[in-house]
């Protein structure tokens, strides 16, 4: 289904169909620059899980900054607040976002 959703999209394009103003044209290459957003559900007590993602697959680092920049891929863990604003849950989260920077935290209660 991706890959139908994408060829329609490139033929839309070849056949002069508008472009958003967010996908931009690299300069020095001449190609456009997308943007695609991985993010992994996740949960207050995975860490065990996110750390076999971070092992494995996920870049760290330098790696995962130039991945961003170079590629426009953006990987994150997905995770809401806990039912206490400020609790435990929340300051563990907090504390690993601030070691890894790998965290998007949606507005909304888990």
């Amino acid at each position: 289904m991706e890959l139908a959703s994408a060829k329609a999209t490139q033929e839309s394009l070849r056949n002069g169909a508008p472009i958003s103003e967010d996908i931009k044209i690299n300069a020095s290459t001449g190609r456009r620059k997308y943007l695609m957003v991985i993010g992994i559900n996740t949960a207050f007590s995975s860490r065990k899980r996110r750390d076999s993602v971070r092992a494995t697959w996920m870049p760290q680092g330098e790696k995962r900054k130039k991945l961003e920049e170079e590629k426009g891929i953006i990987i994150r863990f997905v995770i809401g607040h806990g039912a206490t604003t400020g609790g435990i849950l929340d300051r563990a989260i907090e504390a690993e976002d601030s070691k890894h920077g790998d965290f998007l935290r949606l507005v909304m209660v888990t």
